[in-house]
């Protein structure tokens, strides 16, 4: 498969975790998580299952990782958010899987109405986020991926401009 044919959200995911094999810092069959919301939780995508960005991420990298999909529709990354990741089942379940790398895709949800009159708290959460996945016993990497531009913004009353921009934005 050639590089070039890979979506790039994927791409950019596998490189990033092939520079980390190629510097020396994993080695082994590596644990990769996925968190997220429905974006990676592959909701509204056919056979999400082998379809959803963590399954596709599988196949791309291959046995020598395990991947899985953490993701929860509708989560936020605030926890003033209409439906904070950290509330949920899934946020737990990365302790038990001993993961070497997290890779967490936040934002799309937290743009809409009923929580961008929090916004000012996603930094501070999305590094509440970070250090709390930091701090598992298998002291993993955590990649914190850039929001995406929402392919239906009408549908999820989603403001993909402010994901892009402001939301984004704090991330960095």
């Amino acid at each position: 498969m050639k590089l070039r044919s890979i979506p790039g959200f994927i791409r950019w995911s596998a490189m990033a975790l092939a520079a980390l094999i190629f510097c020396g810092q994993i080695s082994a069959q590596v644990k990769v998580a996925c968190v997220g919301n429905s974006i990676t939780f592959g909701a509204c995508v056919v056979n999400r299952v082998q379809n959803s960005y963590p399954a596709q991420l599988q196949a791309y990298l291959g046995d020598g990782y395990q991947v899985v999909n953490f993701g929860v529709s509708g989560a936020t990354l605030l926890g003033k958010g209409d439906r904070p990741y950290t509330l949920t089942d899934e946020y737990a379940r990365p302790q038990a899987f001993n993961p070497d790398i997290v890779l967490i895709k936040p934002g799309t949800n937290d743009s809409k109405p009923r929580n961008i009159q929090f916004v000012d708290d996603f930094a501070a959460d999305g590094k509440a986020l970070v250090e709390s996945y930091k701090s598992l016993g298998s002291h993993p990497r955590v990649i914190l991926l850039t929001p995406v531009k929402c392919c239906n913004p009408m549908v999820y009353d989603i403001d993909s401009a402010a994901v892009m921009a402001s939301l984004a934005g704090d991330l960095q």
